[in-house]
């Protein structure tokens, strides 16, 4: 980094401590004058943080759906009001809804150019909301600079962005008019539970005493260094790390995600959800009393779109046939889940998008190649095609249980896979088996196929197609 850039950070920094500074002073005037931090929309009823006694307590409203108490249904949001002024709040998730490194490889990066702000401005947010929910989250300018523990002389922000789902930064977690404390210490105030999902994801739960099921959380603040990124600890404070390991490295996959956004509160596509405070300790999700799902109007279903892809329980599928009156039809593509975690994968018969109910008729070309820790595969009964390569090289893949209505097995399906002993064909219309599909398996695997296809399927599966003497087909 050459001198001008230097002393262009130092500057930078010098300005971010006296921000800092200020906004302790703000605070300490707070709670000296104890006049409440709270004031009243205008036609909402929705009101800022109140700090009382060290105890802040926010507003909350449901908004969007994501999957929470499991991967199988998408539950309404709980989201903490930080700030109202007139038609305009900004929100922040009341627990992790997710867990995603920050960036997926280990390199200088910034908030700006980073795979996790790419995630929540398309996968996430085309997931939990709605067209006209995503039609009420405004598009904001976010700045994100170095926090004052940064290596100011090699530590970069990036440039501005404009984002409609984003991390919160630094200097937010620290604003009393957010209802966080001015300090960087231990804070109730700053402490992320997790849904049952994320869990299930992946992000490290804290053991400690007094923190039990507490996790870390993204912030969009760069880390010590551009190879990682700064976060909020299991006990609500912001960590101070110096060297090469300040911060936690970008590929970290185990810290959640609390996403924020500004809504246009004029936007009928909300509704109140209570309190929380500092002190609680659970999360509570949308019970049946209080409604069914938010939306503008329920009765309207959004357009499904052939050949867009969309992220259903974590599953990438591409829709083949756009008929939304139960003739449409969609290609598993791929999953959210990292190939190091994925150990065992169930293709639905069905999944539902944007209201409709739609079959899963296909596995496309190199779907789930490569994913090393996957150990079972259970086919669901509408798939009829399974692409080239679409389990190649899943070297722990040891059982396999194909539907009834697969008609062909692509090249290279199961290549590789060294670990392949037991392959169930319930279909009884497979009529293609592709060159290489089963090469390299376990020589001694066994393929059980219906009775009545025994001798057609024995011809199928050719020495073309990997088979050997040592295999049975029964």
């Amino acid at each position: 980094m050459d001198r001008k850039e230097v002393i262009k950070n130092r500057k930078r920094f010098e300005r971010k401590m006296v921000r800092f500074l200020a906004v302790q002073i703000l605070a300490v005037c707070l709670v000296l004058s104890a006049v409440p931090c709270s004031v009243k929309a205008a036609d909402n009823e929705l009101h800022n943080p109140v700090i009382n006694n060290g105890v802040t307590t926010w507003d909350c409203i449901w908004f969007g759906n994501y999957y929470q108490s499991s991967s199988d249904k998408k539950e309404p949001v709980k989201w903490r009001v930080l700030h109202v002024s007139g038609g305009d709040a900004l929100l922040l998730a009341d627990v992790n809804l997710d867990c995603q490194p920050y960036h997926d490889t280990y390199d200088y990066i910034t908030w700006e150019g980073c795979s996790l702000r790419k995630w929540l401005n398309n996968d996430f947010m085309n997931t939990a909301f709605t067209s006209a929910e995503r039609a009420a989250i405004k598009t904001v300018t976010n700045k994100t600079e170095i926090s004052p523990y940064a290596n100011f002389t090699e530590a970069y922000g990036g440039n501005d962005t404009e984002d409609r789902v984003f991390c919160l930064a630094w200097e937010d977690l620290v604003n009393p008019a957010y209802g966080f404390p001015a300090d960087t210490n231990k804070a109730d105030a700053r402490i992320a539970r997790n849904s049952d999902y994320t869990v299930e994801k992946g992000v490290l739960v804290a053991k400690a005493a007094g923190y039990e099921g507490n996790s870390w959380w993204w912030l969009r603040t760069p880390g010590y260094y551009n190879k990682s990124a700064s976060f909020i600890s299991h006990d609500g404070a912001f960590p101070v790390f110096t060297g090469e390991s300040g911060g936690v490295a970008v590929t970290s996959s185990f810290p959640g995600v609390r996403p924020a956004l500004h809504i246009n509160l004029s936007k009928a596509v909300w509704s109140k959800a209570g309190q929380v405070t500092s002190e609680d300790k659970e999360s509570t999700l949308k019970s049946d009393d209080d409604g069914q799902e938010v939306s503008a109007d329920p009765a309207v279903k959004e357009t499904v779109t052939k050949n867009k892809e969309y992220t259903i329980s974590g599953m990438k599928y591409k829709v083949t046939n756009a008929d939304m009156n139960g003739k449409g039809t969609v290609m598993l593509t791929g999953t959210t889940t990292k190939k190091s975690k994925l150990k065992k994968l169930t293709v639905p018969a069905t999944v539902k998008i944007s209201g409709a109910v739609f079959k899963v008729n296909a596995i496309g070309k190199q779907a789930f190649r490569k994913y090393t820790k996957l150990g079972t595969v259970v086919v669901g009964k509408n798939v009829a095609v399974i692409g080239a390569g679409a389990f190649e090289g899943d070297t722990a893949l040891g059982k396999v249980t194909i539907g009834e209505s697969v008609t062909k097995l692509e090249k290279n399906v199961f290549s590789g896979d060294k670990k392949l002993k037991t392959i169930k064909i319930k279909s009884a219309k497979l009529k293609s088996v592709g060159r290489n599909a089963i090469k390299s398996i376990d020589k001694s695997a066994v393929i059980a196929v219906p009775k009545k296809q025994l001798k057609k399927y024995q011809k199928l599966f050719s020495s073309g197609t990997g088979f050997k003497k040592t295999m049975k087909i029964k």
